[in-house]
């Protein structure tokens, strides 16, 4: 149960598409329940039941699925999980939680997002204490939360939820230094003596653009034409990246498949870190001076 799948592209639906895949190997059946799409093919799936749902106003990315509880219920007593799995606290989240507790199936719930935490990125801390109460609330019932970090973990942990960390691998046939590109690396603007620089990832707040912005800003000033930096994504933040990074070219969003080249091709990569901005701009500019011209064609 997802409250977000394809073809929309992010960390959930990556990390589901190959949970999906993998339990298939591994001889196991799975069912998935999702939102629908505008534009998305027509056409039942096996084992798959799209609910309809409506553009978040705020972020219409984010789509909210109607209330289908009956249709939901329908479909999962067809299928008769041995368990299930929530991604999401949405509304679909609360309807596979609602279900697995009156069904007496196991509930396992995954923690992909900070929520809590985005009080402070968008400047309402008052609300996070009772962000914990709902996410306390939703997830203690699991017999195991999934979480990707150490510091959600704790944190879940503190506020009573039975979570472990769920640990990420990555696809090493996909990405791989042979897939380095010189001609995209010239499309770029970064000459053999000069290092290229990369930042992937949704822009918005509870990324840390704040520092991503004032730390390639203070690199820049030290390196100057010595390095190019290179910045992927799509999001609310993508206005204050053109304004305050104007040095900084933004391919906006990206095909996966066209990511493995861009990250190959990159002698450094940053993600985000809540960390002091002018400590990340000097180690970022301390970075650079290590990197050797030789290594660039390499």
């Amino acid at each position: 149960m997802s409250d977000t799948f394809t073809p929309q592209v992010n960390g959930v639906t990556t990390v589901l598409q190959r949970m999906v895949a993998a339990l298939g190997h591994a001889g196991h059946h799975t069912a998935m329940v999702a939102p629908e799409y505008p534009g998305q093919q027509p056409g039942p799936r096996a084992h798959e039941l799209r609910v309809p749902s409506v553009a978040f106003p705020p972020y219409p990315a984010i789509r909210l699925s109607l209330p289908a509880h009956r249709r939901v219920a329908r479909f999962l007593d067809a299928f008769a999980p041995d368990l299930v799995h929530v991604a999401t606290e949405g509304p679909l989240g609360l309807v596979g939680r609602r279900y697995a507790l009156r069904h007496g199936v196991p509930l396992v719930t995954s923690y992909h997002t900070h929520f809590p935490r985005y009080c402070r990125d968008y400047g309402v801390p008052v609300l996070e204490p009772a962000v914990w109460k709902w996410v306390a609330w939703f997830h203690r019932p699991a017999v195991m939360t999934h979480v990707p970090g150490s510091e959600a973990l704790e944190s879940l942990r503190e506020h009573g939820v039975k979570a472990t960390l769920w640990g990420r691998g990555v696809d090493t046939q996909k990405f791989h230094h042979r897939h380095r590109d010189p001609a995209l690396r010239k499309r770029l603007g970064a000459a053999d003596d000069e290092a290229l620089v990369l930042h992937v990832g949704r822009l918005a707040a509870e990324k840390n653009l704040d520092v991503l912005v004032r730390a390639f800003a203070i690199a820049h000033e030290a390196l100057g034409s010595r390095a190019r930096f290179v910045i992927a994504g799509e999001g609310p933040g993508a206005r204050t990246i053109a304004d305050q990074l104007p040095f900084a070219i933004r391919l906006g969003f990206l095909d996966p498949a066209r990511l493995s080249a861009l990250y190959a091709s990159a002698d450094l990569v940053v993600l985000g870190a809540p960390v002091p901005a002018c400590y990340e701009g000097r180690v970022l500019a301390e970075a650079f001076e290590t990197v050797e011209p030789a290594v660039l064609s390499a």
